[in-house]
């Protein structure tokens, strides 16, 4: 406590220190209660990336996951992928749909990440001179990346991630991915 201009109380408190009056709350006040959650839901991320770009060109990509962190180092997740692609001068569009598994290690607490992934997407040919062709079907498409990222803390529990993926693979174009590089930035909450 430091008396500065006139006034004679300023508490200094960083995250983790302990508030004067956490414990013994002011007379005719009560002290507030921090949410807990269970240790079980401690374990447990919702995480994900959310696209949007609307205009002459439409995508959307939605893919949510939820993860699951064994001993604070290691983590696995599972989520479903929707994309949708839609070009108003081609006169084409598409949507892609699948699933991703994923491990994730993280040696400490805010330092990159090391992930492996395995996905898999049905999509269809986009192409405009396959636009009215009947051969054009949808396939499924199987991919195994590898990559790392950074996560950079925006709270206690949530974080915003960047991470690289390369296809392992990969072996060429196809109508779901045009490079073996996938670059994903998502909150983690």
């Amino acid at each position: 406590v430091t008396p500065v201009r006139n006034n004679p109380w300023i508490f200094r408190t960083g995250l983790q220190a302990k508030l004067p009056f956490k414990d013994k709350p002011l007379p005719g006040t009560v002290a507030p209660k921090a949410a807990k959650l269970s240790k079980m839901a401690d374990l447990f991320d919702l995480e994900g990336n959310l696209g949007l770009n609307i205009g002459e060109i439409t995508r959307v990509d939605l893919s949510p996951a939820v993860s699951h962190t064994f001993k604070e180092k290691l983590s696995v997740g599972a989520g479903p992928i929707f994309q949708y692609y839609d070009d108003k001068k081609l006169d084409v569009n598409s949507a892609t749909f699948g699933g991703r598994f994923f491990t994730r290690f993280k040696p400490k607490e805010h330092f990159p990440f090391f992930q492996v992934e395995a996905e898999t997407l049905n999509g269809k040919e986009v192409s405009p001179l396959l636009k009215n062709a009947q051969n054009s079907e949808r396939q499924w498409y199987s991919a195994l990346m590898a990559g790392g990222g950074v996560n950079f803390p925006l709270g206690l529990k949530s974080s915003f991630n960047i991470s690289a993926l390369r296809n392992l693979t990969y072996q060429g174009p196809n109508p779901v991915r045009n490079s073996p590089w996938v670059i994903r930035a998502g909150l983690q909450l």
